[in-house]
C-alpha cells in the first residue's frame, strides 16, 4: 500500500473535516473491503490492484465517494487493453456498488 506515504496527520485535516466525519484510515477501509470475496479477487488483478489501492487512499473518497468512483472507473478503463476491456469493465460494474457499501460501512464504524 505505497500510496499511504503522505498520510501522517494530513488525512484527518483539510478535506476530511468538510464531511463532518473526519478522515477514514485507508488501512481500515482496505480491511473492510478485503472481507468481500469479489474485492479481494480484484486486488489480485495486476491492473486493478494499484488503482484500487490508490482509490482507498484518496481523501476525495471520503468527501465525494461517487466522484472518486468515477475517477477509479475512468482510470480502469484507460488501463485496459483491447483484450482486457470487457473483463475489466464487467469487474468494475461488480465492484462499484460493493465499494460504495464498504464506504457506508466504514463511515458507520
Amino acid at each position: 500500500l505505497a500510496p499511504r506515504g503522505g498520510g501522517g496527520g494530513g488525512g484527518g485535516s483539510g478535506s476530511g473535516s468538510g464531511s463532518g466525519g473526519g478522515g477514514l484510515d485507508p488501512k481500515m477501509l482496505m480491511g473492510i473491503a478485503m472481507q468481500d470475496a469479489d474485492i479481494a479477487a480484484a486486488m489480485r488483478h495486476p491492473k486493478v490492484k494499484p488503482l484500487l489501492g490508490s482509490l482507498m487512499a484518496d481523501p476525495a473518497l471520503m468527501t465525494n465517494p461517487q466522484g472518486a468512483m468515477k475517477v477509479f472507473l475512468g482510470r480502469l478503463k484507460e488501463s485496459a487493453g483491447d483484450e482486457e476491456a470487457a473483463e475489466l469493465m464487467a469487474l468494475a460494474k461488480k465492484l462499484g456498488p460493493k465499494l460504495m457499501m464498504v464506504m457506508a460501512q466504514a463511515q458507520a464504524e
